[in-house]
């Protein structure tokens, strides 16, 4: 079954990727570049997260052999009777698996249909790092949809880090080892820019999506002139199914538009509607009595979990109670004890008493340290801030009556505290009473104080504050300084009033949050993460220039669909916590990102 290859043998000592839309024959290529491996017996692995590559074992109308291939795994079924894997597998098997593939030439298809994304990661680690680790030679390791292993964008858990690590440590060490990889991906975009910078061919298929054209572009803008480069996009979206851009730089070929002939076995891509039906007689032979062996406790593994296995174990067990119940003679009735119940308490209720007071006491005396260390700071500060000022007028009146030689440089004049200007702010009725202002609620007015003229949201607050505004703790805080008459609370905003800022002192008002940190106490709140964080960022570094961005070029900039749900959601939460703000259709950093920045 020799099957002839359509572009230079040279070709195929180099990683090589193929891109595409569903529909322009991404797999179809890869079949026939598969079939021509095969025939030259060469080793040949395939990675089916799809699970649709088992007709290589079929011949092309469905009755006679295909390549002897072992299937693994999960496939879906085909039109007529189902092609069924030779060895079930689960996600424990990577491991067996490179070891049985790279000590033998035992060419495979890894069917992952129906598998989680955990389940495909786990799988895939244990696969790929124990193929790294293995003996060299030559081996050709085939990875459709490659996407799913390599993403592209933040990484969300340990188990897609791992992933991503061994695929661009094949990708990018593997030649060395004889390892040769053929990848291909319906969503250029997701796949992550290592792995497709380490491919050395490109063969592009029919592309429409500006995201996907533009992962495109790249590469080819890498590897040759942007000219070039313009007129493969500019055809990219009229491609036929089946027909495709090949360029091979380093080989010397191309970029040479193509049309891929129909691979030589069963069509199991194709709906169902429009399969062959299939005769499972006459397969090529295969060593699966070696595989069995070597798989054996994982096929028992999947045999205990399965079902069907499941049920026809405990119906027999049933069975065989039904039969012993029948047989045993009704037993005598006895009369069953009742127990009672004794609680026998570890600590008495003395001791009990006794902890809640020392606890109490110990309360009391963490509110007095602290209340009085509150008060230490705000009188040394007042002590050094007066000093200070007297010194200076001293020296003043010195100079005035022509001591200059008594006057120190103005370096060795210790600095007064600077008086803030003071924003005419009319308090609510106050109680007077101030002692309850500690803890929470004096962290609360520092940040009101930090820029007496700002006015501040309860989320903005609460977020400045590193306190979750709508707990009990956040809402007793601001209930005291309503009272006291510290703040200007009119239901959206606050803001200190007068009495605030001289119950800190108009001398000791703390410097305000710089941006960048105001910043990052809203990205290290739950609220602001994933999506909205990196939307957040990249609005707040446009906006010290001037600049905002559309809906639609701030999620190509996130690398999200703008009408995604997820994307909609994102931009909400940071609209709903006053970050953003909106002119024109066009998306701004907000102003309460940059206190104390004029923009």
């Amino acid at each position: 079954m020799a099957t002839r290859l359509i572009f230079p043998e040279e070709i195929l000592t180099q990683h090589l990727v193929v891109l595409g839309k569903t529909g322009a024959g991404k797999s179809s290529a890869l079949r026939h570049i598969v079939e021509h491996l095969l025939s030259q017996k060469k080793r040949v692995c395939i990675i089916d997260p799809k699970g649709d590559w088992n007709g290589l074992k079929v011949s092309a109308d469905g009755k006679g052999p295909g390549f002897p291939v072992i299937l693994f795994g999960d496939f879906k079924e085909t039109a007529g009777k189902p092609i069924p894997p030779d060895v079930p597998l689960n996600e424990y098997s990577g491991k067996h698996i490179a070891e049985l593939v790279t000590s033998g030439n035992r060419p495979c298809v890894v069917g992952l249909r129906g598998w989680t994304q955990g389940g495909m990661h786990k799988f895939w680690t244990d696969f790929a790092s124990s193929l790294f680790n293995a003996k060299g030679g030559e081996f050709y390791l085939v990875v459709d949809e490659v996407h799913n292993f390599a993403p592209k964008g933040k990484v969300m858990s340990p188990d897609v880090g791992m992933s991503l690590h061994w695929t661009n440590r094949l990708i990018n060490e593997g030649r060395g080892l004889g390892l040769i990889n053929l990848i291909a991906s319906q969503r250029p975009q997701k796949v992550h820019n290592d792995t497709l910078d380490a491919c050395e061919t490109l063969v592009a298929m029919r592309i429409a999506h500006p995201a996907a054209r533009a992962s495109v572009e790249e590469w080819l803008q890498g590897a040759g002139s942007k000219e070039v480069a313009r007129e493969i996009l500019n055809n990219l979206a009229g491609m036929k199914r089946g027909e495709a851009y090949v360029w091979s730089p380093e080989a010397g070929f191309g970029p040479e538009r193509i049309m891929f002939p129909m691979f030589t076995t069963f069509d199991s891509f194709a709906p169902p509607q429009l399969q062959t039906k299939v005769s499972t007689k006459d397969w090529g032979s295969v060593d699966l009595e070696v595989v069995k062996e070597k798989l054996a406790s994982v096929i028992e593994k999947e045999k205990a979990n399965d079902p069907k296995e499941i049920r026809k174990k405990y119906e027999a067990q049933i069975t065989e109670l039904k039969k012993q119940l029948n047989t045993k003679t009704p037993a005598s009735t006895k009369t069953v004890e009742t127990i009672k119940e004794v609680e026998k308490p570890i600590l008495k209720d003395a001791q009990i008493k006794r902890m809640e007071t020392v606890t109490q006491k110990l309360i009391k005396a963490d509110d007095r340290l602290f209340d009085f260390l509150q008060e230490f700071n705000l009188k040394l500060r007042s002590e050094l801030g007066n000093a200070a000022r007297d010194i200076a007028v001293s020296l003043q009146k010195l100079r005035t009556n022509g001591h200059k030689s008594a006057v120190p440089t103005s370096s060795q004049i210790p600095r007064a505290l600077p008086r803030r200007a003071v924003p005419s702010v009319q308090a609510p009725h106050s109680n007077g009473d101030v002692t309850g202002i500690t803890g929470g609620a004096f962290r609360i007015l520092q940040v009101l104080a930090s820029k007496p003229e700002l006015k501040l949201t309860k989320p903005q607050l609460g977020t400045l504050a590193k306190m979750k505004h709508t707990g009990g703790s956040f809402g007793t805080y601001m209930s005291r300084l309503r009272s006291a008459g510290l703040v200007v609370d009119d239901g959206k905003y606050v803001q200190i009033s007068e009495a605030g800022i001289e119950h800190i002192g108009a001398d000791r008002l703390p410097e305000p949050l710089s941006s960048e940190e105001v910043l990052q106490q809203w990205l290290n709140t739950p609220a602001i993460s994933g999506g909205a964080a990196k939307m957040l960022e990249t609005l707040f570094r446009l906006r010290r220039s001037g600049e905002g961005l559309s809906r639609a070029d701030l999620a190509k900039a996130v690398d999200m669909e703008a009408s995604g749900g997820s994307f909609g959601t994102y931009l909400s939460r940071l609209r709903s916590n006053g970050l953003i703000q909106e002119d024109a259709g066009v998306i701004y950093a907000s102003d309460t990102l940059f206190i104390n920045e004029q923009l």
